[in-house]
């Protein structure tokens, strides 16, 4: 809080112009191919979060447990059969081919990241959008220490 308070300091002091217009659609194919990597790293990490309860709880004797164990099981089936996607299958069928190569090439020997498919892309840039828009200089003007908790509520309340 303290770190934002001092940055709006110094962003007051700065001249008071307008926010500059950027669509993230106009950014280049690196920066797209970003927000598909960190999609699919957000993505893994639920996965994951599912996948570690379920394991974690599978035979509990409690019955709200097992109810949350479902819902998680069902949650790991979700992410699998409709979010990722096979490199493969993505490489000859994706319109936004050129995203692909980054997660590719982050790729370690476990080869744990995912990719995803070319809907969830575009949920991820919707979003990147959004964010562009709501956090910026002016904003951080307006809202202060507060910016990320208005921007949060914004993004939440937004179907």
């Amino acid at each position: 809080m303290k770190f934002l308070d001092n940055l709006l300091v110094l962003s007051a002091k700065e001249s008071n112009e307008e926010a500059i217009a950027f669509d993230v659609e106009d950014m280049p194919a690196a920066g797209k191919a970003k927000v598909r990597h960190v999609g699919g790293w957000a993505i893994r990490k639920v996965l994951e979060k599912s996948r570690r309860y379920v394991r974690a709880n599978m035979y509990s004797e409690n019955a709200q447990t097992m109810q949350s164990v479902r819902q998680h099981h069902s949650i790991s089936e979700l992410i699998e059969e409709s979010l990722v996607g096979s490199l493969t299958i993505l490489a000859n069928e994706s319109q936004y081919k050129d995203t692909l190569q980054v997660t590719e090439a982050r790729q370690y020997r476990e080869r744990g990241l995912i990719h995803i498919e070319d809907a969830v892309y575009k949920f991820f840039m919707a979003l990147e959008n959004e964010r562009v828009k709501l956090l910026n200089d002016q904003t951080m003007r307006r809202e202060g220490a507060n910016m990320v908790e208005v921007a949060l509520q914004m993004i939440t309340n937004n179907r």
